[in-house]
């Protein structure tokens, strides 16, 4: 791969610990810069990124937001009207957060209940892509939960919150890969922080990367990081975790 084959596929999130109006403004212009696949931002950024897309719109980055992000657990009318907002604003995709609470009880019809309302919400024009829980759950768990969102018309996953919650391995991308082929996409998140890394998740079934370490890994210098010592966000190696 290439360094600008894994910026087209990097998707990347401003949303840090502590991140300011202008970091966060920087960022969406680098993204729309850099033509990174997507740029994915916290509802309150998104009035912001679309003011931002009239002039730096690239024609290829897709406008995103996170959807009952990180934990899964709002309720679906609040789910609703996050989507009604993604919907008034244009955006191309959300990251859906599942109630994997739900989907872990045994209560499916909760659990399909809620995505459908959120799907419906949507009115078609904005892309609901789901978030899994891959790198917690067992395979066989997985298995399950990727034929119902397909079943219910959702063809990309992503495979991690990420944030902290462990990190992904390219056995989960072959897995996943090998039951359902090209019928789903895999967006992968959950502490890729080298280019071999990407590399060798890409030749397993991997579409694109929700990349902290985006700029690392695509040649483009540090990445920026929340420093808990100075209380600020700073080009960091992560090495901390």
């Amino acid at each position: 791969m290439y360094d600008r084959e894994v910026i087209s596929r990097s998707i990347v999130s401003p949303i840090g610990s502590g991140a300011t109006y202008e970091e966060v403004r920087d960022s969406i212009i680098e993204g729309f810069e850099q033509k990174v696949r997507s740029i994915v931002v916290a509802p309150f950024h998104v009035e912001l990124l679309t003011e931002l897309a009239k002039k730096y719109d690239n024609g290829y980055t897709r406008k995103g937001m996170i959807l009952n992000y990180p934990y899964g657990g709002f309720t679906t009318e609040y789910k609703v009207h996050l989507m009604e907002h993604a919907v008034k604003y244009g955006l191309d995709e959300v990251c859906l957060r599942v109630n994997i609470a739900a989907f872990l009880s045994g209560d499916i019809d909760t659990f399909k209940k809620d995505i459908q309302a959120v799907l419906d919400a949507s009115q078609g024009k904005v892309r609901v892509i789901a978030i899994t829980w891959a790198i917690r759950i067992p395979l066989e768990k997985l298995e399950q939960m990727i034929h119902i969102l397909l079943d219910m018309g959702i063809t990309c996953i992503k495979t991690s919150p990420g944030v902290r919650f462990g990190e992904m391995q390219v056995e989960h991308i072959q897995f996943i890969h090998r039951v359902f082929g090209d019928k789903v996409e895999i967006e992968v998140a959950g502490r890729v922080r080298t280019r071999e890394k990407v590399e060798a998740m890409a030749a397993a079934g991997a579409t694109s990367f929700h990349l902290g370490s985006w700029h690392r890994i695509s040649g483009l210098g540090r990445d920026m990081d929340f420093n808990w010592d100075t209380k600020k966000n700073e080009p960091c190696e992560y090495d901390r975790y």
